[in-house]
């Protein structure tokens, strides 16, 4: 009888390490993924979706864990973890490479009305221009994974509609500090104000800025609506979002791990961006509705496209990537 017991003690304790090998062997891999983006703006639901398919795919031996709404800080100091490795992966703004990264050719993802609509888009961010925009980061001891869509950029005021250039002319705007930024705004008649993301609200309560560029998910995620309620469509401009990640982490991967990497950031790429097109609807919906936000056109977009089309011809014949990345898009866009 003791020994029959002994046995099945033994036959238990092989069942339990049997079942435990794997466990540990899922959590082979460790990728830190940082956004200070917050549910339920569309950057963080592509750091979700990235996360959900490398662990799927992986069959359990890459955990990500995803730190979202600023835990690990704005966008600067997320991209500084990731340089120096102490943060593996981060969703943020494209255009934040273009200073952070030494860049410039990723400018060409947020030309003013270089890609007309959200079909465009997802047919532009999955084409092997897109693609050579990644594959270029490498050289800046960064790994390029993905590219998506944070929302077509709009104009939220304080002051009331803004539909007109006249009405447009001098109102502090708040830009991300951006070089392109300034100048387009400028170029436009508004007084662009460098600014950080996390400062938006409080200068719009207190009336440091009287508006800003913006899209109508971070109306929503950042609740702006509480202090502006004025929204004109522009559609100036997507706000191109990019994964990426610590290059000598990458490297440090099996192959497989890799290509499952790479993969995944590809693969999310098309329904990430008519998901983020389906969520505009619905928001900006809800937000009229159920806030109070009245939504208005742009009455002379003819006026504001023509004070901006020098900016991309500056930046066409100033650098040959952006010019073939301008050529693909126009050739998509029929042009």
């Amino acid at each position: 009888m003791a020994t029959r017991r002994t046995l099945s003690k033994l036959l238990l304790a092989a069942t339990v390490a049997a079942i435990a090998v794997p466990s540990a062997w899922a959590q082979e891999f460790k990728i830190l993924l940082g956004t200070a983006a917050s549910p339920p703006h569309p950057f963080y639901e592509a750091g979700r979706m990235w996360k959900e398919e490398v662990e799927k795919r992986s069959e359990g031996r890459v955990a990500v864990q995803y730190l979202h709404s600023r835990q690990l800080g704005e966008e600067r100091p997320l991209f500084e973890g990731v340089l120096s490795g102490t943060v593996d992966a981060m969703v943020g703004s494209s255009i934040s490479l273009t200073v952070f990264a030494g860049k410039p050719s990723f400018e060409a993802l947020q030309l003013p009305f270089l890609i007309s609509s959200y079909d465009n888009l997802a047919k532009v961010l999955s084409s092997d221009a897109a693609m050579a925009l990644l594959a270029d980061l490498d050289s800046a001891g960064l790994k390029g994974f993905s590219l998506f869509e944070g929302g077509q950029r709009h104009y939220l005021s304080t002051k009331g509609p803004v539909r007109t250039m006249a009405e447009l002319a001098g109102l502090k705007t708040r830009v991300m500090n951006m070089p392109m930024h300034l100048a387009i705004w400028e170029a436009a008649g508004a007084s662009p104000i460098g600014m950080n993301y996390g400062e938006i609200y409080t200068s719009l309560e207190t009336g440091t800025i009287d508006g800003v560029e913006i899209n109508v998910s971070s109306l929503e995620s950042e609740r702006f609506y509480e202090a502006a309620k004025h929204f004109t469509y522009t559609g100036h401009y997507f706000w191109t979002g990019m994964l990426i990640g610590n290059k000598a982490k990458f490297d440090s991967l099996p192959a497989d791990i890799q290509q499952i990497m790479l993969d995944a950031g590809r693969d999310i790429i098309v329904p990430q961006v008519m998901a983020t097109k389906e969520s505009e609807a619905q928001v900006a919906k809800r937000l009229a509705e159920e806030e109070g936000v009245q939504f208005y056109e742009f009455e002379e977009m003819d006026k504001m496209r023509a004070v901006m089309e020098p900016l991309i011809e500056e930046r066409v014949s100033s650098d040959p990537t952006i010019a073939a990345f301008v050529k693909a898009v126009r050739e998509i866009e029929g042009q």
